[in-house]
């Protein structure tokens, strides 16, 4: 369903270069949309993760060209080529949870929160049904989400500056 959502938006028809993940354990399965991209043609990048806690999307041509890191976490080969954070026009964010203003809590490493200021294009993090809460506390680090795509569809998040939103999309 949430493939279903995002595939259908303008944002992601229109959109050349598309950021995302792999997803792992707990993460909404993006994978179709991973497949669909390199279908359509977009340039699709995805996290490689340095051990100085840097992050970097890697330009990938194909899912199977992807190797273990270190954390069994799948991810492009060094040689694959950089890209720049501005060349995204949407980025697809895992989470662990997401409130309804889109505050996003990630896993704790702090790779996105340093990652996500340099970008320009839509971030909007991905969430299953039991990731979406009322509320999350917000820390000067965070980086709010644009929008949200979850099993009920896309919600947008207007200025992220503390107008709530319900439980189906529509601003309280």
């Amino acid at each position: 369903m949430i493939c279903a959502h995002v595939r259908s938006s303008a944002l992601w028809q229109n959109a050349k270069t598309v950021f995302a993940y792999v997803p792992i354990r707990r993460e909404a399965d993006i994978t179709p949309l991973l497949e669909a991209a390199l279908r359509e043609g977009k340039t699709l990048g995805l996290p490689r993760c340095c051990a100085d806690g840097v992050m970097h999307f890697h330009q990938v041509e194909a899912l199977d060209d992807l190797v273990l890191s270190g954390m069994k976490i799948p991810e492009p080969k060094a040689s694959a080529p950089v890209l720049s954070p501005d060349a995204a026009q949407l980025l697809l964010v895992p989470l662990e949870g997401i409130d309804l203003c889109g505050r996003r809590l990630g896993k704790g490493g702090g790779y996105y929160d340093r990652y996500l200021p340099g970008t320009s294009g839509v971030k909007m993090g991905i969430a299953l049904n039991h990731q979406v809460t009322e509320k999350l506390p917000i820390y000067i680090h965070d980086i709010p989400m644009q929008a949200m795509a979850w099993p009920k569809g896309i919600v947008w998040f207007e200025d992220n500056h503390g107008e709530r939103m319900n439980i189906h999309g529509q601003e309280e």
